[in-house]
C-alpha cells in the first residue's frame, strides 16, 4: 500500500470519527430533551434490576473494525402506559438477498444508500402487556431492535404490503402476534401496534430542530393514547 492510499484510508476514518461526534450530539440532544419531559420515565441500562435496556450502541472503533454491522442508538421509555422512543439507524446487515428490507429502503427513498442509511425513527408503541415487562434486550443482552419490524428485518409486520412511504408521516404499524386468540411464545413483552415517523438524521441542524421533533412525538403520544381510550 502506497503513502498516498494509506493518507486517503486515514482521511476517510479521520472523517467518519467527525460524523460520529455529531450524531453523538444530535442523539445526546434529543434524549435529554425527552428525558425533561414530564411523566416519561426514561430506561437506563438496568432499572433496579428489573428491566434489562441499553443503548444498543457499537462506537466508532467497533464499527470500523468490523466487529458489527449495525450500528443503532437507541432512546426509549415509558409514557402514560406507552413505550415511547427514538432509534438512529446509522447501518444494518444488510442483505441483497433481504427483499423486505430492500423493497421497505426502495420505497421510502431510492436515493438512500442501503448499506449505511441515516434515518431517524421515533414514535409511541403499544406493548402486548405492559410497561414493565417490556424488553429490549433479550437475556444474553442481545438486542431486539425495536425498529427491526419497521424496517423490514423481521418477518412479524403484519401490514407490509406495499405503500406508500414519506419522510416526516405517520406511518402504522401492526404485528402479528396472536394466533389462534392467544398471544404467540415470545412476544407477551413486544408490541403489537405502533404510529412512527421517519426522519433523516441530516435534518437534526439545530437545537430548534431537536426540539421540534421531540414535541412531535409527544404529540404523536397524546393523540395515540387518547384515540386508544375511545
Amino acid at each position: 500500500m502506497t503513502n498516498d492510499e494509506k493518507r486517503k484510508i486515514a482521511d476517510i476514518v479521520e472523517a467518519f470519527g467527525c460524523i460520529n461526534q455529531d450524531i453523538r450530539g444530535a442523539y445526546k440532544r434529543l434524549t435529554d430533551l425527552l428525558e425533561q419531559k414530564n411523566d416519561f420515565r426514561a430506561w437506563k441500562k438496568d432499572e433496579e434490576g428489573k428491566k434489562k435496556t441499553k443503548d444498543n450502541y457499537y462506537d466508532f472503533d467497533a464499527f470500523c473494525n468490523g466487529d458489527d454491522l449495525w450500528y443503532y442508538l437507541n432512546t426509549y421509555g415509558a409514557y402514560k402506559g406507552k413505550v415511547i422512543g427514538f432509534t438512529f439507524v446509522i447501518t444494518v446487515d444488510y442483505d441483497e438477498e433481504d427483499l423486505l428490507y430492500h423493497r421497505f429502503i426502495d420505497t421510502l427513498d431510492k436515493s438512500i444508500n442501503k448499506k449505511a442509511p441515516m434515518l431517524l425513527i421515533y414514535g409511541v408503541y403499544e406493548p402486548v402487556k405492559n410497561t414493565e415487562n417490556f424488553f429490549v434486550v433479550d437475556e444474553n443482552e442481545e438486542p431486539y431492535n425495536i425498529v427491526d419490524s419497521i424496517l423490514g428485518l423481521s418477518d412479524d409486520w403484519e401490514n407490509d404490503e406495499p405503500i406508500q412511504l414519506k419522510y416526516r408521516e405517520p406511518l402504522d404499524v401492526h404485528i402479528k402476534y396472536m394466533k389462534n386468540d392467544k398471544v404467540i411464545e415470545g412476544y407477551e413483552n413486544w408490541y403489537k401496534n405502533a404510529v412512527v415517523k421517519i426522519e433523516q438524521i441530516q435534518n437534526i441542524t439545530s437545537p430548534e430542530k431537536a426540539e421540534e421533533i421531540i414535541d412531535d412525538l409527544i404529540e404523536m403520544a397524546d393523540k395515540y393514547i387518547e384515540e386508544s381510550a375511545k
